[in-house]
């Protein structure tokens, strides 16, 4: 991961093991950074990653904070993450298949989505979901006070969504798509 994030190319990764190793990274050439990785993060079984780096002549601290700097984001953590249940699955996978992880968290996917309001009219709307994205289907009115639901007015959408507790609330903007219809008034 660290390697491709660094520029890289990634030939193939197993976690197969084999004479004088328990996994393997195969680089399109040499990385200290990508190969100080499992070290800067503490992993154990490093020492021949160390001397490989200090052969090459890069100083290990360097590299093990250039790979600490490259995979801090969450959308990297989220790329480790992915990566690494690919290889528990399948034991090893090509450059190629990694990169397409890759390329997967970043871009998302297209979802569609059906707002289906209590008086029809349902609508369609598309929206990208990334990797680690949460979806929920939460029936709007267990979250809105019945009383700031007479009107469907922006002002009143700001409103209501200033009361959605922080946990579902996704989005400034995540209920302005959604017309909530105004309650009938009982007797």
């Amino acid at each position: 991961m660290a390697a491709e994030l660094n520029g890289t190319y990634v030939l193939y990764a197993t976690v197969i093991p084999g004479k004088g190793y328990l996994g393997l990274t195969v680089l399109s050439g040499f990385d200290a950074v990508a190969v100080a990785a499992p070290h800067a993060h503490g992993d154990g079984g490093t020492g021949a990653d160390v001397a490989m780096i200090r052969e090459a002549g890069h100083s290990v601290g360097n590299a093990s904070s250039s790979a600490r700097n490259i995979l801090a984001s969450r959308e990297a953590q989220l790329m480790v993450h992915a990566i690494a249940t690919a290889l528990t699955r399948y034991g090893t996978i090509s450059g190629e298949d990694g990169r397409s992880i890759i390329r997967h968290i970043k871009e998302g996917e297209l979802l569609e989505i059906t707002v289906i309001p209590p008086r029809g009219n349902q609508r369609k709307l598309t929206h990208t979901v990334r990797h680690g994205d949460t979806i929920m289907s939460i029936p709007i009115d267990t979250i809105l006070n019945p009383a700031d639901t007479d009107q469907a007015t922006q002002t009143n959408s700001d409103q209501r969504r200033k009361k959605i507790p922080a946990s579902i609330r996704t989005t400034p903007n995540a209920l302005s798509a959604v017309t909530v219809p105004p309650r009938k008034k009982t007797e």
